[in-house]
């Protein structure tokens, strides 16, 4: 594969330091590859190519060794950069461990019930936390609670030998600038991303800088998406150039996504304050297609009462939620498998999720849960699968276990039902909710079925679930009790008998939501929010819920200049969602409450 004349001028000169500015779909992970090979053709050079996820480094490994061999292995490295700052503690650490995660949430809880704290506070201190631990220069404040609990926390983790991950880096700046560690010996580094780097990485590369060393770090100002977590991309690459004396390259032209797509994301973008400023040309010839899916409500007229105001919206919040997740389905519906909807939040797609489901329409969810990820949901599932179709024995004892019917009645109901199935299955000494689904059961097989039969059925059957549960009282009560009420929605608002319905949700909750190839859609609409689909690419993508409520997401009591960074970040997410797009990209919103973004956009 060629280079273009942008991606060959990064590359002519491998001895400098390069700020390399790339739009999305500009070839950036092969231009990178290319300059690590033309690294390699200088004697005793080394390479350390750092990234900031294991799946982007397993991806750089293996385009390096594709493109250059394997002995390219020994001369270059690719590491996280949480990877290289744990392996340099390892000389400082005294023999302190990691924490991470719920190891160190639980921590965190211990340090409230210590000072008496509020568990609903939780999301927000471990945040406050996070900030505290970036920053090199932290000194706690008098009377401020949250400083008292993260010196609480430090103290608390330091006589258990523990330590987290901000803590660990803080401190390998500190001893690479003392003198106690030494820097990697390395000729040549090259970040990627980096326009998701923190203060303390970028103090990490100052701690490296040092005559004979280059530093090329390549990345998108505007694709700078994880403020909430510390990422500084434009005063990064600002000051990348500035303390490394480094040569600015663009990649301006994007093979990706079609002119007018890119136009549109263009325009959006422009309205961002803080950002370098740069040129965007499409590589396609097709402008591509680029459309308003604005959904409206219109109340009932009665033709009698035309000169009079037009009625008052009459809608229940539940309704008026059903009115615009199906109106999504309907415009996705003829063709769901070339379809990709981004949401601004999972619990966006959980919602979705579920009006597909009613409709029989199979989804694949990338990050985040599937509804049907839920252990609930899938006995559920099976249950209702197990009583509307007997001889699915081994589905429904599945159901009655997750239920809560003792294993020794499953099992003589698995060895009596073997021939004939459920209905015919002992069950004399098992739970009455058993024994009133069997019921259930032989009643569903010997009747003819209707459309008013399978609404009694239902109702029956969620019924006795709902009492059965609250009365046997599980420890996950309130999740068994959501799951319950969630897919009885959706096979109450399903078409056709009650066995249809019930092998339908049964096909698609144990299809699986997931896949280990992402390509590999099988028929199935992909789901995915706007932070997950940074670094994907699919021919049509559909956004949803661009309204004011949803992107920007703020809230309230936000200083100005708070303000100000969270709206260009949120506009910068909703670039990166625009630019997944390939050939078309659905822009969908609430006429009653359009963003403010669709008015950078110039399209509504």
């Amino acid at each position: 594969m060629s280079l273009t004349p942008e991606q060959a001028s990064v590359i002519q000169e491998p001895n400098e330091s390069k700020l390399v500015c790339a739009l999305p779909g500009s070839g950036k992970t092969h231009t990178t590859v290319s300059l690590a090979e033309r690294i390699l053709s200088l004697p005793n050079s080394k390479i350390l190519m750092v990234t900031f996820t294991n799946a982007a480094t397993n991806e750089m490994q293996t385009r390096v060794e594709k493109r250059l061999g394997a002995a390219a292995k020994r001369r270059v490295t690719t590491k996280t950069f949480a990877k290289i700052m744990l392996e340099q503690h390892r000389q400082i650490s005294a023999g302190r461990k990691l924490v991470l995660g719920g190891e160190l949430s639980s921590y965190v809880l211990r340090v409230f019930k210590k000072l008496g704290i509020c568990i609903s506070n939780l999301q927000l201190y471990q945040q406050t936390f996070d900030e505290y631990g970036r920053d090199m220069h932290w000194q706690p404040k008098p009377a401020s609670v949250v400083c008292e609990a993260y010196v609480e926390l430090q103290n608390m983790l330091a006589l258990y030998n523990k330590v987290d991950l901000n803590t660990v880096a803080r401190e390998v700046v500190w001893a690479l600038n003392a003198g106690k560690i030494k820097p990697l010996n390395f000729t040549h580094f090259i970040v990627d991303e980096f326009q998701d780097s923190d203060p303390i990485q970028y103090q990490w590369l100052l701690a490296h800088r040092q005559d004979g060393r280059y530093m090329t770090v390549v990345g998108d100002d505007d694709q700078s998406i994880y403020g909430w977590r510390g990422a500084v991309g434009y005063q990064n690459m600002i000051d990348f150039k500035r303390d490394f004396s480094a040569k600015a390259y663009l990649l301006s032209t994007c093979f990706r996504c079609s002119p007018y797509i890119l136009g549109a994301a263009q325009r959006l973008v422009e309205h961002n304050e803080h950002r370098i400023q740069k040129d965007m040309r499409s590589a396609k010839d097709a402008p591509g297609i680029v459309r308003l899916a604005p959904s409206s409500y219109s109340p009932p007229v009665d033709p009698t009462q035309l000169n009079k105001k037009p009625p008052k919206d009459q809608r229940s919040a539940e309704q008026k939620q059903a009115d615009e997740y199906n109106y999504v389905v309907d415009l996705i519906e003829p063709q769901f498998n070339t379809w990709t909807v981004l949401a601004r939040t999972n619990l966006h797609l959980d919602t979705l999720e579920r009006f597909l489901t009613e409709r029989g329409i199979p989804a694949l969810r990338l990050g985040g849960k599937s509804i049907f990820d839920s252990p609930n949901t899938i006995a559920l599932a099976k249950l209702l699968y197990g009583v509307t179709h007997p001889r699915k024995l081994t589905e429904l004892i599945e159901g009655l276990g997750w239920a809560g019917e003792c294993e020794d009645t499953l099992q003589v109901m698995h060895s009596t039902g073997a021939k004939h199935g459920f209905t015919a299955a002992s069950t004399s000494n098992c739970s009455k909710f058993t024994q009133d689904m069997q019921q259930l059961s032989s009643r569903i097989a010997s009747n003819e079925q209707s459309l008013q039969r399978t609404d009694g059925y239902i109702a029956s059957l969620f019924t006795s679930l709902r009492v059965h549960t609250e009365m046997s009282k599980p420890q996950d009560l309130k999740a068994r009790m959501g799951a319950i009420s969630l897919i009885e929605k959706i096979v109450g608002s399903m078409k056709g008998i009650i066995e249809e319905r019930a092998r339908t949700l049964y096909d698609i909750a144990s299809r699986g939501s997931k896949a280990q190839d992402i390509q590999d859609r099988n028929g199935k609409v992909v789901l995915c929010t706007l932070t997950g689909a940074k670094g994907l690419e699919w021919p049509k993508v559909f956004i949803m819920n661009i309204n004011s409520d949803c992107i920007p997401s703020l809230q309230a009591g936000d200083k100005d200049e708070v303000l100000e960074k969270k709206i260009e970040e949120e506009r910068r997410l909703l670039y990166v969602g625009m630019t997944r797009a390939e050939d078309e990209l659905v822009l969908h919103y609430n006429s009653e409450k359009p963003s403010m973004f669709l008015t950078d956009l110039g399209l509504a």
